[in-house]
């Protein structure tokens, strides 16, 4: 990740506003949120490069995240649940495409964790003050 403070500098401004911009722009295509009269959670944004094999920074990422510590149990949520793989089931498919001298690939989705389905009886409410 990259600091708050490096994406402030005045020669790369630009990029990250870009970036926010078009993170902005898939949040709302996506039909991510609405407008409701309610006491939101805090929202903050961070920032990444992304990079070629040579190091050569290939696009600016900003994403925009929910302040989840703020939460509280049985008010602002019930259960929580994250898709995330294990590391022990990457290590076991790692090993089984080595061993059969398979070739694997890494493909990368934009925007993948809005695109996920939330229950109807769900809502998060993000304050845009923020944004």
């Amino acid at each position: 990740m990259t600091s708050h403070r490096a994406v402030r500098k005045p020669w790369r401004r630009s990029k990250w506003v870009e970036a926010e911009l078009l993170e902005l722009k898939q949040l709302r295509e996506n039909g991510t949120w609405k407008v409701v009269g309610r006491k939101p959670i805090g929202c903050r944004w961070t920032y990444a490069k992304k990079t070629d094999a040579q190091g050569n920074v290939v696009r600016f990422k900003a994403r925009l995240v929910c302040k989840g510590f703020s939460q509280v149990e049985g008010v602002d949520y019930h259960e929580t649940y994250s898709p995330v793989v294990k590391m022990t089931t990457v290590r076991v498919l790692t090993a089984l495409i080595a061993a059969r001298d398979f070739h694997a690939q890494q493909p990368d989705a934009d925007t993948a964790f809005v695109q996920a389905m939330l229950r109807k009886d769900l809502s998060i409410y993000v304050n845009q003050s923020r944004i």
